[in-house]
């Protein structure tokens, strides 16, 4: 199919639709499972998720708009959602501080008092449409990221996030002078400490700015362009930008359209290249997410799923917008309301936020109640791809779908081998713990109780984190006998030392089937001259010592009993480092990245004895 057509100074195009026959390589069928919660009290207009780094163990910020305009942030606590900041009452604190839109700067509407003309003004400079932030930078040795907030006003509230984050700070705010706006993007500037900011509006235009800043001053903004300058009174409802030969591309939805333009831009100006547009099937589009390769997946409300192909030549020339439908299977009952993917390369994963259809209810129609995770390819791909990776954080994705694909059906999990774990390396030990627990769990859901099955799966499981605590002991002693080959250690290090030479002592890893270097312990022991009655460690309560005797806990002679830390094999009384995906403790002072167990993220975390 072929189709001709023009948007307001755009060229004439060629559109070209990839053929929807189900036979066609071009369509992919998706699986879905579904996970539904309880609607919200508040319904969000928007979220945006801040960069990672910002708060410790590369956890991320989410800003949130709701439909009431207010922006508040949060983060994921050890046990529930937290709220870190209400920035639209700070925002109203800095008018008032700042003397915005006093009397005599505002000139009355006709037909209206200069009271309804001012509260008119002040609600819209301080209701928020939409939020973005910028990526994370760094300064000397502090990260930093911007958040910017588009009202309805057309003002932007510019807000600074910088490590060590105890709250968002105020940079300032600046009349982009658009009207009726409704989303905001911001990409990465061609020049150093440079962002470019979209923004569109309900009237259909979309127009550039770029936000400049140094060490001393607040960004500074400046109009390089429009991207869409005219008005066809089509809202723009998303923006996704991508880089391609030197170009940018800038992809808008409106209703059912994406418009595509390739963009030449640096920094102090912009020029519109070339101009495509394409009609997608079905009602309004619901959501556009950009693809790993550069490609862009749009939804529409009715579950109408397409992939637009974006390449464009050396000259910024677009060489067709290819579109592929891509078939899910879609609810009657429900609206699709938006989309968030986590394809990587030929796609595996992708999110949709619905809510159900709810005659005569518009409010209700829009408020999203549930969120379906549809799974591409089939479970033989998933497992290569988990097969062919190098980390736990890598198979995170992989490793979603491929619980989803099974759901319930656990028994066609693809075995790994469980002996000869020496010759393997850390990743596929992780994984063959995370099967082990992964077919526990499966079985206890579905109420399998098979107490055969269950403790072999927690031998295997046992038997993969037995292996990888003697791995990160053997690579402990290594790295101490580099850094002090004088054998002078500090107390906790001692203290370190001491309990894993005691462990690798006992007779649970001489009878073990794990190989540990025996030359390296004896160098060990020599260098840092470990005594046969080694120092005990203190208890938190009594301080009465605490011997060691296994590794999974220690007690003093009170009875006062704590987990011991799975890398230091110190006790853990009080707070602790967990990880985010299996829950193993670590102690405050273990220097960890990342669980030793499964490549998790850590928490900190308070236990109770």
């Amino acid at each position: 199919m072929k189709s001709k057509t023009t948007v307001g100074r755009t060229q004439s195009v060629i559109v070209k639709i990839a053929s929807t026959n189900c036979v066609c390589p071009s369509i992919r069928t998706l699986s879905a499972g579904r996970t539904t919660d309880e609607p919200l009290s508040t319904a969000f207009r928007q979220v945006a998720w801040s960069p990672s780094g910002l708060i410790p163990f590369r956890k991320c910020i989410l800003a949130t708009v709701t439909a009431d305009h207010r922006v508040t942030l949060y983060r994921n606590g050890c046990w529930a959602w937290e709220d870190i900041d209400q920035l639209s009452s700070r925002w109203l604190q800095q008018m008032k501080d700042n003397d915005v839109l006093t009397s005599s700067q505002v000139a009355a509407e006709p037909g209206h008092s200069l009271v309804f003309t001012l509260h008119k003004n002040r609600s819209y400079i301080l209701g928020t449409m939409a939020l973005a932030w910028s990526s994370l930078y760094t300064e000397d040795t502090t990260n930093y990221a911007w958040l910017i907030m588009l009202q309805r006003s057309g003002h932007i509230v510019i807000w600074k996030a910088q490590t060590p984050f105890t709250n968002v700070s105020f940079s300032g705010y600046h009349d982009l002078q658009i009207v009726d706006p409704s989303i905001v993007k911001v990409h990465p500037g061609p020049a150093e400490n440079q962002m470019l900011l979209f923004a569109g509006s309900h009237r259909g235009q979309v127009k550039c700015w770029t936000l400049s800043w140094d060490r001393e001053n607040a960004p500074s903004c400046n109009f390089l362009g429009a991207i869409i300058p005219d008005e066809d009174h089509i809202p723009v409802s998303a923006i996704e930008i991508s880089n391609s030969n030197d170009y940018l591309v800038v992809s808008v939805t409106k209703n059912n359209a994406v418009v595509a333009v390739s963009v030449k831009c640096d920094g102090n100006g912009l020029q519109c290249v070339d101009t495509q547009f394409v009609l997608l099937q079905g009602v309004q589009l619901a959501g556009m997410s950009r693809l790993a390769g550069g490609n862009i997946l749009c939804v529409t409300e009715d579950y109408f799923l397409n992939e637009i192909d974006l390449n464009i030549n050396t000259e910024g020339v677009f060489k067709g917008l290819e579109v592929t439908q891509v078939t899910i299977p879609s609810n009657p009952v429900m609206l699709c309301r938006g989309v968030a993917t986590s394809w990587s390369g030929d796609g595996s994963t992708l999110f949709v936020l619905e809510s159900v259809k709810v005659a005569y209810d518009h409010l209700k129609c829009r408020q999203p109640s549930s969120l379906t995770v549809y799974v591409g390819s089939s479970l033989e791909k998933v497992t290569y791809c988990l097969q062919n990776a190098v980390s736990m954080e890598q198979s995170l994705i992989a490793l979603e779908t491929y619980k989803a694909l099974n759901g319930s059906n656990w028994e066609s999990i693809w075995e790994m081998e469980l002996e000869n774990l020496n010759s393997e390396d850390d990743y596929y030990v992780q994984l063959l713990r995370w099967f082990a627990l992964f077919k526990c769990n499966a079985c206890f859901v579905e109420r399998r109780y098979d107490k055969e099955l269950q403790d072999d799966l927690k031998m295997r499981a046992d038997k993969a984190e037995f292996c990888l605590q003697l791995r990160h002991i053997e690579k402990m002693f290594q790295k101490i006998l580099i850094s002090r080959p004088d054998g002078k250690l500090s107390a906790d290090e001692r203290l370190n030392v001491s309990l894993a030479y005691q462990f690798v002592n006992t007779p649970i890893v001489a009878e073990s089937n794990t190989k540990l270097d025996q030359t390296l312990v004896e160098k060990i022991k020599a260098t840092f001259q470990i005594k046969p009655k080694p120092p005990k460690e203190e208890c938190l309560i009594c301080q009465k010592p605490i011997p060691f005797e296994k590794r999974e806990d220690g007690q003093c002679s009170s009875g006062h009993r704590a987990l011991r830390c799975r890398a230091t094999l110190r006790t853990c009384f009080d707070n602790t480092l967990c990880c985010r995906w299996c829950g193993t403790h670590y102690h405050l002072d273990s220097g960890l990245d990342c669980c030793i167990l499964c490549g998790g993220s850590l928490d900190s975390r308070s236990i109770s004895l």
